[in-house]
């Protein structure tokens, strides 16, 4: 009979623990797991398209430009590739302007954009070839002579140049005794536009370099 009891106890003792783990495992409760916020991935942006550099004058338009001149009637030409020819009223001669070959690029202004100096070459019937140098000042991307400066007559264009905004010219003109066909002094002139004028800033003599005549003596005959 003890033993029956003991038997039962135990029983009841382990049935007690299964009961105990059973509540345990119920009151467990796993937390549930929020998926992970991901941050949404976002395009490159798009990498900003170059500004396209402003237009400069091309040779086209500056030879086929209209420019001032007080040597003709009506005070303009208009160049076809590069030339102008008009009769003068009253004589068979003829007017002529042509533009010369040195072309120069830069901005004069200050406004970013690249304008022009050029200079033309006329004739107006005569021996004499007038130089003069104009200022062409790019509007939109139109050719638009502004302003003009008398070289002088049979002067020789050696270089033309813009740099920091005044326009260098380089040019062989007379001196005291040279007649108009030869020009034998070499000077450089800086002009800078200011408004529909162009200025000159500064005239620099270059040196003229004479060589020293040297006499050749031949040996006489039967010498050494």
């Amino acid at each position: 009979m003890v033993g029956v009891v003991r038997r039962f106890l135990g029983c009841w003792a382990a049935l007690s623990v299964v009961a105990m783990l059973a509540a345990a495992c119920d009151a467990f409760v796993v937390p549930a797991v929020s998926p992970v916020a991901t941050a949404p991935v976002e395009a490159p942006a798009a990498t900003p398209s170059a500004v396209p550099a402003p237009p400069s004058l091309t040779l086209e338009q500056l030879q086929n430009g209209i420019y001032q001149s007080d040597l003709v009637q009506g005070g303009k030409v208009t160049l076809v590739n590069g030339r102008f020819e008009a009769p003068i009223a009253g004589t068979a001669l003829k007017a002529t302007a042509t533009l010369a070959e040195q072309i120069a690029s830069g901005d004069l202004n200050g406004d970013g954009l690249f304008d022009a100096a050029v200079v033309l070459a006329t004739n107006t019937g005569g021996t004499g070839v007038f130089k003069d140098l104009h200022a062409v000042l790019n509007q939109g991307g139109q050719a638009v002579d502004t302003a003009v400066m008398t070289l002088g007559d049979r002067v020789q264009i050696k270089a033309l140049a813009i740099r920091e905004g005044e326009i260098i010219v380089d040019m062989m003109t007379h001196g005291p005794k040279d007649g108009l066909c030869c020009p034998t002094v070499e000077v450089v002139q800086t002009y800078r536009l200011q408004g529909n004028n162009l200025v000159l800033l500064s005239v620099v003599q270059k040196p003229t370099i004479q060589l020293a005549a040297t006499a050749v003596v031949s040996p006489t005959r039967g010498t050494k």
